[in-house]
């Protein structure tokens, strides 16, 4: 997946993207972004959310504990198979 060739944004000019400091609107579109290249999606020609995601990082008592789904939470782990049984039961 390959992001729109757009600037950044807010975060082009300012260290954060509301009011100049650091926000819930950094605290919210950190836990999606931060975990883009999971998604296939390319920060490398976003140096500005990079560096965006860096200084979030940098804030006091940050955390990260975002564990990664085991496999049988997973899209289709688990799925039912609702397929009717012929007469030789498969």
């Amino acid at each position: 997946m390959k992001l729109t060739s757009q600037p950044a944004g807010p975060i082009d000019r300012h260290h954060f993207l509301v009011a100049g400091r650091y926000t819930i609107a950094d605290i919210a579109l950190y836990a999606y972004t931060h975990v883009a290249p999971e998604a296939g999606i390319d920060l490398a020609p976003y140096p500005a959310v990079e560096a965006w995601l860096r200084r979030v990082e940098r804030q006091p008592r940050f955390v990260n504990d975002l564990e990664p789904y085991p496999e049988n939470a997973r899209a289709g782990a688990g799925a039912l198979d609702l397929r009717i049984a012929g007469p030789e039961g498969g």
